[in-house]
């Protein structure tokens, strides 16, 4: 778990949004294009400009072009992120095992995993948990143990 650099809270978060995010935060390359997007809609904007001054009805078209281009820097976005994923996918790899053991079928461990488990390699376990847990605090609790080799 802590090889992999998340904090228990990001460990909640759905796998496809954590990856983006861990991938976002662990790259040397920007991957966003925002400032090129700006770029292109206010060189589009003065193209309408031109275009209404010849003719209003061409207005819509610029705009629909405006529309296009925007969708194609959000699928070259895409592809970046992709792109990047694939070149940390050993470490991304790291992570999905950690969550797989972390939450079994999606869902949390104490669903699918019995305490007898954790109790024969620590026989301290059940006392750990009581003293852990406030029956009226309705809050999630983790006990942190360590990952198995």
């Amino acid at each position: 778990f802590e090889k992999t650099g998340l904090t228990v809270e990001e460990l909640f978060l759905e796998k496809n949004f954590l990856f983006n995010d861990w991938v976002s935060k662990h790259t040397h390359h920007n991957l966003t294009l925002t400032n090129e997007l700006k770029s292109i809609n206010s060189l589009f904007s003065e193209v309408k400009n031109r275009a209404v001054e010849v003719d209003p009805t061409l207005g819509p078209l610029v705009e629909a072009e405006t529309k296009r281009a925007a969708k194609s820097f959000e699928r070259i976005e895409q592809k970046l992120l992709k792109a990047e994923k694939r070149n940390h996918s050993d470490k991304l790899r790291q992570i999905e095992e950690v969550k797989d053991y972390l939450f079994p079928n999606g869902g949390l461990q104490e669903r699918s995993d019995n305490f007898l488990n954790f109790y024969q390699e620590d026989p301290t376990f059940i006392q750990k948990a009581l003293d852990a847990f406030d029956p009226f605090d309705f809050q999630l609790n983790m006990l942190m143990y360590p990952y198995p080799k």
